[in-house]
């Protein structure tokens, strides 16, 4: 998901490789906010050309939830 790692790397201001561990809940990395939330949310859509639920949104805490959510709906098209 070379495409997810360039919209992650996007709003969090760092090359691709330097992204958290998938692990990492989003809250602790630094910068984040609601904002940079909102942000995540509006990029993957546009970019990927998905629409996210709110329930999917709301289960958005981790990058590694972020992977999960966007493989299933890239598999749901």
């Amino acid at each position: 998901m070379n495409e997810l790692n360039e919209i992650l790397a996007g709003i969090l201001m760092c090359e691709p490789g330097n992204l958290p561990p998938d692990a990492t809940p989003l809250r602790e990395i630094k910068g984040w906010d609601s904002l940079k939330h909102v942000l995540l949310v509006v990029g993957l859509e546009k970019q990927l050309k998905v629409k996210l639920t709110a329930a999917e949104i709301r289960h958005l805490v981790t990058l590694a939830d972020v992977r999960h959510i966007m493989t299933r709906k890239s598999g749901d098209a």
